[in-house]
């Protein structure tokens, strides 16, 4: 998960199921630009990761500074100085140890896919169906076009 945390408190996130990489970031910031209002100034603190410092980042650093988006970097190795820094460790360590992140994910995964499954099959039933009934058989689907 990527976020952005304000002084008042308020968390815009992405969420992400693979590693979090340089392309991952700037999607993220991306986002965060185009929700952000125009006449409003974000001041973004960021920690030394190589995702944060690479060429395609900073690239980025002029187009988003247009939006009235600036970076600023802490110090090394003071993740301290960073409010999210702090609110990601109370969740990974206090709300969702590890452990219960992967069988959560896993859990809705399977949930998905139940549910997708089982509205494929109903739709592929309700289409035989449908294809073999005529519609004087049946006005009500008839007259809804099925």
């Amino acid at each position: 998960m990527l976020g952005f945390l304000s002084c008042a408190g308020e968390l815009v996130y992405h969420t992400v199921t693979d590693s979090v990489t340089t392309e991952t970031v700037i999607k993220a910031f991306d986002q965060f630009v185009a929700q952000k209002p125009l006449d409003t100034f974000a001041m973004v603190v960021l920690d030394n990761a190589s995702m944060h410092r690479s060429k395609a980042f900073r690239r980025k650093r002029v187009e988003w500074m247009s939006h009235r988006v600036h970076l600023v970097y802490l110090s090394a190795y003071s993740p301290e100085l960073n409010l999210i820094e702090i609110l990601w460790r109370q969740m990974k360590y206090t709300w969702l140890p590890l452990g219960h992140i992967f069988r959560l994910t896993d859990s809705v995964m399977r949930c998905i896919g139940s549910w997708l499954t089982m509205e494929l099959i109903t739709l592929l039933i309700l289409n035989r169906h449908l294809s073999a009934t005529k519609p004087t058989e049946c006005s009500a689907v008839s007259h809804c076009q099925y």
